[in-house]
C-alpha cells in the first residue's frame, strides 16, 4: 500500500500522469488501464518473494509457482479492466457534474464492487479454477443438516483450490444473490476434522444470516463517499498548479488515488471494528448451532497456525490492523459454552437427585415457580407413585438413601 500510494506520488509530481495522458491522446480508460498495469507489475516482485520464497520456505503457503504466476496473471488483467471501466465512468461524471461528481461517484463505485462480487463466483473464479461440490459422504451430510437447521437451503458448499491463493487452510462466503456460495479451500479439506470443518462453515452461514457483506458494503459507501469528496475538494484547490487541463482531466487520476486512499487508511481501524464485531457474532452463531466448542477451539488454533496470527497483540495493534478477534478471545467464548454446557449438565443432574428425594407434588410446585431449567425439565415427566413416610419406613428408606418406590424412569 505504501509503496502504491509512493509510486502514484510520483507520477504526478513528476508529470508522469500528464505524459500519460498525452500518449493515450485523453482517454480515461486507457489512461487508467497503463497506470494499473505498470503499478502491478512494479509491486509483484514483492509479491513473489513474499510468497513463493518466504511462506512458501517456511510452510505458511502451498502453492505450485506456476499455479502463482496463473492466479497472479488472471488477477491483474481483472483489475486493469475494472479500472478502465471505472475511470471512463469517474470522468464523466465529473464532465457532467463538475461540482457533486462524487456523490454519484461513490454510490456507482459501490454498484460495481457490489456486481463484481456478485459475478466472481460465476464468471471470474471459472477463468483460474473450476469449483466442484463436495463429493458424497459424512461431511456432504453434515453440511445439508446444518443448512436446514438454520433455514439456508440454497447455498452451495464447493471445494477450490484458489479458495485461498497461497494454498492456506480457508473458507469463505463468496457471490451475491443466485451465485452466494461457499468456497473451501483444498488445504482445510485435508488437515482439519469434519468437526471443525463443520463449525468453520457453520461460521460463515451466519455471516449469511446475519447480512454481513450488505453491512461492509454500506460501510465501504460511506468511507468512499467521504474520500472522493475530500479530492473533490483537493482537486477544485490544485488543478491549477499541478498544469492540468481542467478538473476532468485523466491525469488528475493519481491525485483522487491519493486522496480517497488517505481517507480509507485513516477509516481502516473503523472498519477492522467492525469487521471484528461481525466475526464475533458469526463465531457465537456457529458455537450456538453446532455446539462443539472442542472442534472450535481446535479449527481456530489451527488457523492461527495457519498464517502465524499473534495470540496476544498490543491494544494498538489490535485496533489498527486486527480484522478478527484474537485467538484468546475465540478460545474465551468456546469455553464460556463449555462451562455453559458443564453447568447444564450439572444442575440437569443436581435437579434429578433433588427429585428423588422429595415428593413428585413438591417439585411440580417448585417447577411451576421457575426453580430452575432442570426441575422444569423434570416436572415434565410422567407422575410417579408418592412415597408416604409409612411406606418409606415399612420399605427401609430414610434420608440417606435413595428412594425405589417411582418407577424404573425416576430411580437414581
Amino acid at each position: 500500500m505504501l509503496l502504491t500510494g509512493a509510486l502514484l506520488g510520483v507520477l504526478l509530481a513528476s508529470g508522469g500522469s500528464t505524459a500519460l495522458r498525452e500518449a493515450v491522446s485523453g482517454s480515461a480508460a486507457l489512461h487508467a488501464l497503463v497506470m494499473v498495469l505498470a503499478l502491478e507489475v512494479a509491486v509483484l516482485p514483492l509479491a513473489w518473494l513474499r510468497v513463493l520464497v518466504l511462506e512458501c520456505e517456511y510452510g505458511l503457503a502451498d502453492v505450485a509457482p506456476g499455479a502463482w504466476w496463473k492466479l497472479s496473471v488472471a488477477r491483474i488483467a481483472i483489475s486493469a479492466v475494472f479500472a478502465a471501466g471505472a475511470a471512463e465512468l469517474l470522468f464523466a461524471m465529473l464532465r457532467t457534474w463538475p461540482a457533486w461528481w462524487w456523490g454519484p461517484a461513490a454510490a456507482a463505485g459501490v454498484l460495481l464492487a457490489a456486481l463484481a462480487t456478485s459475478l466472481a463466483p460465476a464468471v471470474i473464479l471459472p477463468l483460474v479454477d473450476r469449483p466442484r461440490p463436495l463429493g458424497p459422504g459424512p461431511l456432504r451430510a453434515r453440511v445439508s443438516d446444518l443448512a436446514r437447521r438454520i433455514g439456508v437451503h440454497a447455498i452451495a458448499v464447493e471445494e477450490c483450490g484458489t479458495a485461498d491463493p497461497h494454498g492456506r487452510a480457508r473458507a469463505s462466503l463468496v457471490g451475491a444473490g443466485a451465485t452466494r456460495r461457499v468456497l473451501v479451500s483444498s488445504r482445510l479439506l485435508a488437515d482439519f476434522t469434519d468437526d471443525e470443518i463443520e463449525v468453520i462453515l457453520a461460521h460463515e452461514l451466519g455471516h449469511q444470516v446475519h447480512r454481513d457483506l450488505l453491512r461492509t458494503l454500506t460501510a465501504e459507501f460511506v468511507v468512499l463517499l467521504v474520500g472522493l469528496c475530500a479530492a473533490g475538494r483537493v482537486l477544485d484547490a490544485t488543478w491549477a498548479p499541478l498544469a492540468l487541463a481542467s478538473r476532468a482531466d485523466p491525469a488528475a487520476l493519481p491525485l483522487i488515488l491519493l486522496v480517497a486512499g488517505a481517507v480509507r487508511v485513516a477509516a481502516v481501524p473503523a472498519l477492522n471494528a467492525l469487521s471484528r464485531r461481525a466475526e464475533q457474532r458469526a463465531d457465537r452463531f456457529a458455537l450456538d448451532n453446532v455446539s462443539r466448542p472442542d472442534a472450535f477451539a481446535g479449527a481456530v488454533r489451527r488457523m492461527a497456525a495457519h498464517t502465524l496470527a499473534e495470540e496476544h497483540p498490543s491494544r494498538a495493534v489490535y485496533w489498527l490492523f486486527h480484522t478478527h478477534p484474537t485467538l484468546d478471545q475465540r478460545i474465551a467464548d468456546a469455553e464460556a459454552m463449555r462451562y455453559a454446557g458443564d453447568a447444564q449438565t450439572r444442575g440437569a443432574a443436581a435437579g434429578t437427585r433433588g427429585f428423588s428425594r422429595a415428593s413428585n407434588a413438591r417439585c411440580r410446585v417448585l417447577a411451576a415457580r421457575g426453580f430452575s431449567p432442570a426441575s422444569r425439565a423434570l416436572s415434565e415427566r410422567p407422575a410417579a407413585p408418592s412415597c408416604p413416610c409409612s411406606a418409606r419406613r415399612a420399605r427401609g428408606c430414610s434420608r440417606t438413601r435413595r428412594c425405589l418406590s417411582g418407577p424404573p424412569g425416576t430411580r437414581t
